[in-house]
């Protein structure tokens, strides 16, 4: 429920203060909503909902191209996690996070 309370907090940050513009924050939340839920739908909800929302919430606020990278990042950690842990489940959140700290810092975002 928390996800429903940071969409119009970030939306507002984002695109009203930060002046980010507001087609490139919907179609960042509506790559992250779409390839994730077709990611829980492939892997017969393996993925959890809060994964989805997130991917949503981080590509409205980095934007689509961000995003991917993003993702990407997520992706490879999760797999070298898996290779290395030998489990069959990984928290997915944390990687998403650090896969959208690195892209931000990586594009400039402190400036």
């Amino acid at each position: 429920m928390a996800f429903v309370a940071a969409f119009p907090v970030f939306f507002a940050l984002r695109v009203v203060w930060g002046g980010f513009p507001l087609g490139e924050a919907a179609a960042g939340f509506f790559a992250g909503l779409v390839v994730f839920l077709l990611a829980r739908s492939i892997s017969d909800g393996k993925l959890g909902l809060a994964d989805v929302w997130y991917s949503a919430l981080i590509g409205m606020v980095l934007g689509p191209r961000l995003w991917y990278g993003a993702a990407g990042l997520a992706c490879v950690g999760g797999m070298a996690l898996l290779l290395v842990s030998g489990r069959s489940k990984i928290p997915f959140i944390p990687l998403m996070a650090a896969g959208s700290i690195a892209m931000a810092i990586s594009n400039g975002w402190w400036r």
